[in-house]
């Protein structure tokens, strides 16, 4: 697509870490009732014995953001980490460099912290949740379904609660690694994230730094 002129290079940047704000106004609350959950458990077991577990991980990743006033969505490719003690790197190298450092309830954008509560929690639970098979997590937020007899496998969250109010729904698929999420955003909006070239261990520049 084409980008917009420099004026605009605050909203690209937005753009190019759109897991951060998608996903920013979560906060806890919300759980579903304690029955919804148990009928997911099984669910989420299986699905946790098919994926490689590790204590660390790191790959590319490839974002696609669709809005409706853009004829073609906004792309933006990169490299995560992901340290054993959970923390998040997320270097956008495309079309803008920009980095976001996740360390628990610690985030900052290029630098600076977003106070948003949440942001940290939400995104260490699926990418965690999916490296360590932790995925009872996402109960706290979603409602769970799936279909694991295909390769890759599909798993769709309803969200509950606030979360509701920004997102409609999100689809995970993979195989022993989480390879593609998609949300669905109010007014047809929709983010896509694909990793790529996913592999255990994260190197020393890779370190989430606090």
């Amino acid at each position: 697509m084409r980008f917009p002129g420099q004026g605009a290079s605050s909203t690209i940047r937005q753009f190019a870490l759109g897991i951060a704000v998608t996903l920013v106004v979560m906060a806890p609350g919300g759980a579903l009732p304690r029955a919804l959950a148990a009928s997911a458990e099984p669910l989420l077991n299986q699905l946790s014995d098919r994926l490689l577990l590790r204590e660390s991980l790191s790959g590319q990743f490839r974002q696609y953001k669709h809005l409706p006033f853009l004829e073609q969505p906004f792309e933006s490719s990169g490299h995560f980490a992901l340290d054993d003690a959970g923390g998040l790197r997320w270097q956008v190298e495309q079309p803008m460099p920009s980095l976001m450092l996740v360390r628990d309830d610690s985030v900052t954008l290029d630098g600076k912290p977003v106070k948003d509560r949440g942001t940290g929690q939400l995104i260490t639970l699926i990418m965690r949740g999916f490296m360590v098979g932790e995925l009872d997590g996402l109960l706290r937020y979603f409602s769970v379904s799936g279909d694991l007899d295909r390769t890759p496998w599909v798993l769709e969250l309803k969200p509950t609660g606030r979360l509701s109010a920004v997102i409609r729904g999100v689809t995970l698929q993979g195989d022993t690694y989480l390879q593609r999420i998609e949300i669905l955003e109010p007014e047809s909006a929709q983010t896509v994230i694909e990793f790529c070239d996913v592999h255990p261990g994260a190197t020393p520049q890779d370190a989430v730094e606090d």
